[in-house]
């Protein structure tokens, strides 16, 4: 068993500053410092000896959380989920003193068709908000993310409660198999395609991709980031089995002889709609409208998105 404290300073972070001082305004500066506790316990155990028969197998399982101890500002929204239709959607809440990960929007309740005073906008179709602090007055839209009367909150985290691997060897005789299980849990995903595709507007409907999914609300039609696209992402899968048979070589001048199948990402057991539920440790930002991706991921965002937006031509052939 293994239990650790990691501390990081001056990390170094791409950040927007004044064009006025740095013309593109982008920078690269020493950012702030991080703060991560851990813990890591590793089991071997040989399970079966029985003459030809043998198998051994082990357990990993690791844990940890990182909490922000410094920043050049003392909160903010990062992640962009992008296009189309959602650019300056941002999905991370970053925060001093706060833990890293946090998935942060607003809390879906249903779907406006007379245009009650509870929507945030006036358009039949729209989503309806929870009304987080009671204050009588819904406020969801993006600039009111880190407001103190904006009605967001922490809808998961990006980074699992804990983590596994288990793997297993059998030998008999000439044979060997191994195999090794894999997964995380306690995590969230944003189901980004989702998020895009899921709301269908007749009026619009042959301007994207669609998908269809046993969670798509009736009479939704804008797409809008909230809670409704934040999925458990809890998941277990056989990473990798192998099964291998050794020759007897009698030649000298081949010392030995091995066949084997392999197979990789076997099968995987997920409650989660999307694509893959294991969790992106550092976003790697939008590349909208046929733009490109920076050129280094945002540590401070571990997390929560599948597939980062890409432009709609790679969404199209993705979904």
């Amino acid at each position: 068993m293994e239990l650790y404290t990691r501390n990081i300073s001056d990390f170094i972070l791409d950040v927007a500053v004044d064009q006025a001082t740095f013309p593109s305004g982008r920078q690269t500066q020493n950012a702030g410092e991080l703060k991560t506790n851990g813990i890591e316990l590793a089991l071997n155990y040989d399970a079966i000896q029985l003459g030809a028969v043998k198998w051994n197998t082990g357990l990993v399982l690791s844990s940890y959380s990182t909490e922000l101890k410094s920043f050049i500002i003392d909160a903010q929204t990062r992640a962009e989920l992008g296009a189309p239709g959602q650019n300056g959607t941002n999905m991370v809440r970053v925060a001093v003193g706060e833990k890293l990960g946090q998935i942060w929007g607003p809390v879906f309740t249903g779907v406006t068709v007379d245009n009650p005073a509870t929507t945030t906008t006036n358009e039949a179709g729209s989503p309806i908000f929870a009304d987080l602090n009671g204050d009588g007055v819904v406020k969801a839209a993006q600039g009111s993310a880190l407001a103190p009367d904006g009605d967001f909150k922490e809808l998961g985290n990006g980074i699992p409660k804990m983590e596994y691997g288990w793997t297993n060897q059998v030998t008999f005789k000439n044979w060997d198999l191994n195999a090794f299980f894999r997964g995380a849990v306690g995590h969230s995903l944003v189901n980004n395609f989702r998020a895009f595709y899921e709301p269908i507007d007749p009026g619009a409907i042959n301007s994207y991709n669609r998908i269809t999914t046993d969670k798509a609300v009736d009479g939704l039609t804008v797409a809008q980031y909230s809670s409704l696209y934040v999925e458990k992402a809890s998941f277990f899968k056989l990473d990798n089995i192998t099964l291998g048979y050794n020759f007897p070589m009698a030649s000298k001048g081949v010392r030995n002889l091995r066949a084997y199948l392999s197979v990789q990402n076997a099968f995987v057991i997920t409650d989660y709609t999307g694509i893959d539920p294991e969790p992106v440790l550092a976003d790697p930002g939008p590349s909208d409208n046929g733009g490109f991706q920076p050129a280094s991921a945002d540590v401070l965002a571990p997390v929560l998105i599948e597939e980062t937006a890409t432009s709609s031509q790679e969404h199209l052939r993705l979904v």
